[in-house]
């Protein structure tokens, strides 16, 4: 476990307090990482949210708006503390969370998608191709019909 930044939970610390104490202090290292990176006045908490207002790291990037004006735009991070412990909620048990299972979900879940968009490109390609077969034998057909001077009408 190396590479890893580690805590310690003493036996007077509920798992909700050590969860409290983790967020606040990664929030603190996200901030410095961050402010490392785009510089201490682009990186702020924010509170956010219209109805339900959350507290999250904000820093700004820079873009250039297809007339040409810069703009700031804002990126937020809402860092959250998973369960290493199982719990009851509603008389349901909910499972510690697994890192393995959940990076897993996730490679199938691009992998899912980068094939359903492949297939959808194929189709696409696809159609494409049969509507141009369609018009050409339109073409050909019209064409047919002008040779022998036969109206458009009849033939269809």
């Amino acid at each position: 476990m190396e590479n890893m930044i580690n805590f310690t939970q003493d036996a007077s610390t509920t798992n909700n307090q050590m969860k409290t104490i983790i967020k606040q202090k990664m929030v603190e290292f996200f901030i410095e990482s961050l402010t490392e990176q785009f510089g201490e006045e682009n990186v702020h908490m924010l509170r956010t949210g219209s109805n339900s207002l959350t507290n999250e790291i904000g820093f700004k990037v820079s873009l250039t708006d297809s007339d040409g004006f810069p703009q700031d735009v804002v990126i937020t991070i809402d860092p959250k503390v998973k369960n290493w412990f199982e719990s009851v909620r509603s008389k349901q048990p909910v499972p510690s969370f697994d890192f393995e299972e959940a990076a897993a979900a996730y490679d199938d879940y691009v992998v899912a998608k980068e094939n359903t968009k492949a297939a959808n490109a194929r189709k696409k390609k696809e159609k494409i191709a049969r509507d141009i077969k369609a018009r050409a034998e339109r073409a050909q057909r019209k064409a047919d019909a002008l040779k022998e001077d036969i109206p458009e009408s009849e033939e269809e």
